[in-house]
C-alpha cells in the first residue's frame, strides 16, 4: 500500500489552492512536518499530478536573477510552481524565492511550494512565510501524525492487528518510520521497545539508516562520535557523561551536541539539561551507524562512568550485555547480578 495513505484532504488543499492561481497575486505553499512525515514523498506525489499546464522549476541552486526573470515572464504564458524540498537546508535558495515572490512578483501566475522542518527552519524561512504582506496568498500544509487506521494499514497485513498497533505507536504514526518497521517489524518487541541486540543482528540497512537524513554525511567525525555515544548511552544522557564515555573535551562535546541539535537528531528532554535521540528508530540507526568495535568499547566506558556515579545496576548491567562476550567479565557481571 503507497505509504502516502490518509493525505486525501492535503492534497486536495493544495490542489484546489494551485488551481486557482491568478495574475499579479502570488502564492506560498508551506509543507511543514517532523522528519519521517512524508514532505518529499508529498511533494513528488502532488508533482505528478499538476496538470502539464503548469511548469514546475525544482533547480533551486540555479536560482539566478536571470532564471528567476525567465520564470516571471514564463508565467504570464502558464502557471508556474518553484518547488523547494528541505527549505530549512537551503537559505540563498529561500532568499532568492522571496525575491521572486514578494519582493519583485511577476504579473503572471506564480506560486511556491515550500517543504520544511518547523524546528530547523531559519529565519529567512519564517521571514519568507510570515512577512510577505497582503499581496501574497498563503496555505500551509502540516503534515501530522497518520490516522491510527490508515498507520496501520501500511504495515505488512500478515501481522496480527495488536501487532500492527503496536509497530504503529512505536511509529509515532509517520510513513517515514512505518518505512523502517514496516520492512524490520522485528525491531520491535511485544512491550514496544525497539531492541538494540536485534539492530546489531539486523546489519546494515538503507531504510533505518535513512533516519540520520543526508546531514550526518556532512558532519564532522567528532559530532559523529557524540551521536554514536549518546546512542550507546540511551534514551536521555547529560553532556559531561557524553563528554566521558565519547572520549571527548567538554567545550568540544557540548558544540557537537548542539549541532546535533541542531540538525533535529537529537532533542532536549522535558528538563533541558539532558538529551535524547530524537526517536527510538533514530538512535537505532545512530547505534548501528558506530562501529562495532568502538560501540563495545563504549559501553564498557559506560558502565564504569555510571558504577561511579552510582548508578541503576540493571542499566549497569545492560551495557555489560551489550558489549558482548560477558562470560569473559563474569566478575562484574556477578556484582552486578548481586547488587
Amino acid at each position: 500500500m503507497s505509504m502516502l495513505v490518509g493525505r486525501d484532504d492535503e492534497f486536495a488543499a493544495v490542489r484546489t489552492t494551485l488551481a486557482a492561481l491568478v495574475p499579479r497575486q502570488p502564492t506560498i505553499v508551506e509543507i511543514t512536518g517532523d522528519p519521517g512525515a512524508g514532505k518529499t514523498a508529498f511533494l513528488a506525489h502532488l508533482l505528478r499530478q499538476l496538470p502539464s499546464v503548469f511548469h514546475v522549476e525544482l533547480a533551486a541552486h540555479r536560482w539566478t536573477p536571470a532564471v528567476l526573470a525567465r520564470l516571471g515572464r514564463l508565467s504570464r504564458a502558464r502557471p508556474v510552481v518553484a518547488v523547494l524540498d528541505d527549505a530549512h537546508r537551503a537559505e540563498p535558495a529561500l532568499a532568492a524565492l522571496r525575491h521572486l515572490l514578494v519582493d519583485a512578483p511577476p504579473s503572471g501566475r506564480l506560486a511556491g511550494l515550500c517543504a520544511y522542518r518547523p524546528r530547523q527552519a531559519p529565519r529567512s524561512l519564517l521571514r519568507l512565510v510570515s512577512d510577505t504582506g497582503a499581496g501574497v496568498r498563503q496555505l500551509t500544509v502540516p503534515l501530522g501524525a497518520l490516522p491510527e487506521t490508515a498507520a496501520e494499514a501500511l504495515l505488512p497485513p500478515a501481522l496480527p492487528a495488536a501487532r500492527r498497533a503496536t509497530l504503529a505507536a512505536v511509529g509515532g504514526r509517520l510513513p517515514g518510520l512505518l518505512a523502517v518497521l514496516r520492512a524490520h517489524p522485528e525491531l520491535v518487541d511485544a512491550d514496544g521497545n525497539v531492541v538494540l541486540e536485534r539492530v546489531v543482528e539486523l546489519g546494515p540497512s538503507r531504510s533505518l539508516a535513512g533516519l540520520l537524513g543526508p546531514e550526518i554525511e556532512l558532519a564532522d567525525q567528532p559530532t559523529r562520535r557524540i551521536l554514536h555515544t549518546v546512542a550507546v548511552l540511551g534514551e536521555a544522557a547529560d553532556p559531561g557523561l557524553v563528554a566521558e564515555v565519547g572520549q571527548q573535551p567538554r567545550a568540544a562535546t557540548v558544540d557537537s551536541l548542539d549541532r546535533l541539535v541542531r540538525m533535529d537528531l537529537l532533542r532536549y528532554t522535558a528538563d533541558d539539561t539532558t538529551l535524547r535521540p530524537r526517536h527510538a528508530l533514530v538512535r537505532a540507526a545512530a547505534y548501528l551507524d558506530a562501529p562495532a568495535g568502538w560501540r563495545s568499547a563504549a559501553h564498557l566506558r559506560a558502565e564504569a562512568a555510571l558504577r561511579r556515579r552510582c548508578a541503576d545496576p540493571r542499566t549497569r548491567g545492560g551495557h555489560l550485555f551489550l558489549a558482548g562476550a560477558a562470560a569473559t567479565r563474569f566478575n562484574r557481571v556477578h556484582e552486578v547480578a548481586q547488587e
